[in-house]
């Protein structure tokens, strides 16, 4: 029922979550779809392995009822990391990279 319930920019939003790159999308547990990341969601795979070689996860780690849904509200505190990659020369690069979710 929750991932029929938008997050903060409403009904009609359209984001996916993915990496800064595109390599690699966020798709549905059970479908394996590409998720619209603005609706609430508590489970979502990977389109490739993680570093750990898993592909299904949770939102959340000790919290069991997480749901999250991606938004661009600016009212919403920003997550902010730099995301390292290899260039075609085999140079290190960081991209900045801004995420804000509701919970």
């Amino acid at each position: 029922l929750m991932e029929q319930i938008p997050g903060k920019n409403g009904y009609g939003c359209n984001m996916t979550d993915e990496l800064p790159d595109g390599t690699e999308h966020v798709i549905h547990y059970n479908t394996d779809k590409i998720i619209n990341a603005c609706y609430y969601s508590r489970f979502y795979g990977l389109s490739g392995a993680d570093a750990m070689g898993s592909t299904k996860h949770r939102r959340g780690w000790s919290d069991r009822n997480l749901f999250a849904a991606k938004t661009s509200h600016s009212k919403v505190s920003p997550i902010e990391f730099n995301y390292e990659y290899e260039d075609e020369n085999g140079d290190t690069q960081y991209e900045k990279t801004i995420s804000r979710w509701s919970y």
